[in-house]
C-alpha cells in the first residue's frame, strides 16, 4: 500500500471572533498608547494577492500588518516565530503560522506562504529579519527565504513594502507613521528585493520630522 504523503504546509486558520477579538483589544490599547496614525505612500487594492515586507522592531507589529492588509482589502495571514505561537496559540486562528528558524522547518513556513499566495483574497506578511530589531537599525538584513517565497509563487504576488516608526517629537504620546510602496512589476535585475527594501527604508526615516507629521 502506497503511503499517503501529509502536505508540506500548515495553513492557518481564520477565526472571524478571535480576531474581532484581538484586534477590539489592539484598537483600545492603541487608543490609550498613541496620538494618532498617519498613513504615507500610495498602495490601492490589488487583485492579485500581497506579500507584505514590513520592518520588525516591536510587539505592536502584527496589528500595524492587520492594518494593512484591511487597507488593502486582503485576508490577514502572518508568519510568526514558533515559540511566540506556542506561547499565544490564539494566534494561529488569526491568520499567522509558524516558523523555525535555522531548522528544516522553515520549509515547511515557506511552503505555507506560497501556498498562500496562490489566493488572490490573501495577504501574507513577512518580517524580513526574522526576530525583532530595533527602529534604529540602519539597514535591514534579509533572512534566507523571502526571495525563495517569492520564486515559487505560481502567480506574481503585488509585493508591498512597508516600513512603520514611532516617535514621540513634541508630544506625550508617540505617533506612528505607516509608510507604504508598492515594487513595479518589473524591476531592474541585478537589484535584490533587499537593496529595494533598505532604499525605501532609508528615504522613510530621513523623512521623519517633526514638522512631518500631519494632525
Amino acid at each position: 500500500m502506497r503511503k499517503t504523503e501529509l502536505p508540506s504546509f500548515d495553513l492557518p486558520a481564520h477565526s472571524p471572533f478571535t480576531l474581532w477579538w484581538v484586534t477590539s483589544w489592539f484598537a483600545i490599547r492603541h487608543r490609550l498608547h498613541f496620538s494618532g496614525i498617519q498613513w504615507e505612500g500610495n498602495c490601492y487594492p490589488t487583485h492579485r494577492p500581497v506579500l507584505l515586507i514590513q520592518n520588525h522592531f516591536s510587539w505592536w507589529d502584527g496589528y500595524w500588518a492587520w492594518l494593512i492588509s484591511k487597507r488593502l482589502g486582503k485576508t490577514f495571514n502572518v508568519m510568526m516565530l514558533q515559540e511566540q505561537i506556542a506561547a499565544r496559540p490564539f494566534l494561529r486562528r488569526c491568520g499567522a503560522f509558524p516558523v523555525q528558524t535555522g531548522s528544516r522547518e522553515a520549509i515547511k513556513a515557506i511552503d505555507t506562504a506560497v501556498q498562500l499566495l496562490k489566493n488572490h483574497r490573501n495577504l501574507v506578511t513577512l518580517f524580513p529579519q526574522g526576530a525583532i530589531e530595533t527602529q534604529h537599525t540602519p539597514m535591514v538584513k534579509f533572512a534566507s527565504g523571502v526571495e525563495r517565497i517569492i520564486k515559487n509563487a505560481p502567480q506574481q504576488p503585488a509585493i508591498v513594502m512597508a516600513v512603520v516608526l514611532v516617535d514621540y517629537f513634541s508630544s506625550p504620546r508617540p505617533k506612528v507613521t505607516i509608510r507604504l510602496k508598492q515594487l513595479p512589476e518589473r524591476v531592474e535585475e541585478n537589484t535584490s528585493l533587499e537593496a529595494y527594501y533598505n532604499e525605501f527604508y532609508r528615504q522613510s526615516i530621513a523623512l521623519q520630522k517633526p514638522g512631518s507629521w500631519k494632525p
